[in-house]
């Protein structure tokens, strides 16, 4: 399993909602997006249901995750690995399988995107 570009991937998804992040909004009760569906001159500092902000958390928060992650496996040849125990020799085994899986289940929800592959799936 290639895990750079893995990680690699699951980065560029999250700087590219990350960038989007400012213009999510509850549709029903934001007052920036009430204000932009009227033709009103949009601003995002009329927001106030929280979603961009809340976007912006959970970006950070599987940032931190895939940094653990990506320090945890380090530059672990991990071309042995295979599922819960092929690692069972190293002291590191289970730090080693729970961030791989990590990786994967947080790759899972792009599943649809044209760059994942399938090697991925957990």
């Amino acid at each position: 399993m290639d895990i750079p570009a893995l990680i690699a991937f699951l980065r560029a998804r999250l700087a590219a909602l990350e960038a989007r992040a400012e213009h999510l909004h509850d549709g029903e009760g934001c007052s920036a997006h009430s204000e932009f569906s009227w033709g009103y001159e949009y601003d995002p500092q009329d927001c106030d249901c929280g979603e961009p902000d809340r976007a912006r958390a959970h970006v950070e928060a599987t940032r931190r995750r895939i940094d653990w992650c990506a320090e945890v496996l380090g530059r672990r040849d991990l071309s042995n690995y295979g599922q819960f125990g092929a690692l069972k020799d190293d002291p590191d085994a289970l730090a080693v399988t729970l961030a791989v899986e990590i990786l994967r289940l947080e790759a899972l929800p792009y599943a649809s995107h044209y760059d994942y592959r399938e090697e991925w799936r957990p």
